[in-house]
């Protein structure tokens, strides 16, 4: 009986051994990473409604299929962001004309403007993508009065362009992706149940004596 002690204790020691390497491990991943994405390294398209009724919001959407229609194969070839950015500024008075063609196809008169520079956005959560809040580089487009919900995504990298049509953020924070559990917590419940076998198998050999 000795004996069986002194090896569960070994074990338990290894196990502990185990979860404190683990944890380091968990320590050392962390304190290396970085945001895959941030403030500093996206373009975003940002589009700005007339109004809220529903035919200024299709007509958003229109502008929105139209601007990633014809520039996609312009921002796909970019770099890095600074050569994102350039190319919308090379390319700013073409896109501004696209939307305001589509804004007057649609029968509308009041027209459409674009803008580049750094506009604050709420955090946001892209398919996979988290973005945290604050000043983006991004292409505001504005529509009429430029008083209705607003649809937006990645232009650099060309995460709205992607399936061809982006996704409707429509002002609203997108649900949360679900992750997977950190490895810290694997970790942790391992080094539980190998010391709940140590205690089970303690257990029988008393049970038996």
């Amino acid at each position: 009986m000795t004996g069986f002690r002194k090896g569960a204790t070994i074990f338990l020691l290894v196990a502990a051994a185990s979860v404190a390497a683990g944890l380091a491990a968990v320590r050392a991943r962390a304190d290396d990473a970085r945001p895959a994405y941030s403030t500093a390294n996206l373009v975003r398209l940002h589009i700005i409604a007339n109004s809220d009724s529903d035919e200024d919001q299709r007509i958003k959407l229109a502008v929105r299929d139209r601007i990633i229609e014809v520039f996609s194969p312009v921002f796909k070839s970019a770099a890095d962001v600074d050569e994102a950015e350039r190319l919308v500024r090379e390319n700013l008075h073409l896109i501004e004309d696209e939307a305001a063609d589509t804004v007057r196809r649609a029968g509308k008169a009041y027209g459409a403007g674009a803008v580049v520079g750094r506009f604050p956005f709420p955090p946001r959560v892209y398919g996979q993508v988290a973005l945290p809040a604050g000043e983006y580089r991004a292409l505001r487009v504005v529509l009429g009065e430029g008083e209705g919900r607003n649809w937006w995504c990645v232009m650099f990298p060309p995460l709205c362009f992607l399936d061809g049509t982006g996704r409707d953020g429509a002002g609203q924070a997108a649900s949360a992706p679900q992750q997977k559990p950190p490895l810290k917590s694997f970790v942790v419940e391992w080094a539980r149940n190998r010391a709940l076998d140590v205690r089970l198998a303690l257990h029988g050999q008393t049970s038996q004596q």
